[in-house]
Parts: structure tokens; sequence; C-alpha cells
């Protein structure tokens, strides 16, 4: 388990990388894990494909894996981003 230091630093991390993900990259990323949107939802509000949607979903989670290395953990993330520490 992680302790209130490692997870100060996982969330400042990720607040970091997020602002360096592509603009709709980014956009999708927190419609899906902050609104948890589903990809169709989140493609009809938009006005993109579903397909587009699951690709910016890919290289959100392929950029953020490479940038925190050892820290990523999508579990963990998903966890605290449904608890709004990511904003």
């Amino acid at each position: 388990p992680l302790d209130a230091l490692q997870l100060k630093e996982l969330r400042q991390q990720l607040q970091e990388v997020s602002t360096h993900l592509p603009d709709r990259c980014r956009e999708v990323f927190l419609l899906s894990r902050m609104e948890d949107l589903s990809n169709v939802e989140i493609a009809k509000r938009l006005g993109i494909s579903v397909a587009t949607v699951k690709t910016h979903l890919n290289k959100a989670l392929r950029i953020l894996r490479t940038e925190l290395g050892d820290l990523f953990d999508e579990k963990l993330i998903l966890i605290m981003m449904a608890h709004h520490f990511f904003s």
C-alpha cells in the first residue's frame, strides 16, 4: 500500500503529466475517468467516433504509464480520480 507521501507524489505527477496530454486526448480521458462517461457518450458529446475515443484513451494511458513508470497503477489512478484526488 502507498503511504501518504507516495500518494501525494503520485497525485502531483498525475496532474503534471495530464497537462502534457494533447488537448483532445486529455478531454476524452477526463470525461471517461472523472465524469464516468461511456465511450459512446463521449463520442456523442464531442462529435467523434467511438474508435477515436478509444484511441485517445489508449494514448492517454500509454503516456501516463510511460511518464509515471513504477508509480503507474491504473486501478489506483481510477480510485483516486473517482474520489476527485486528481483535481
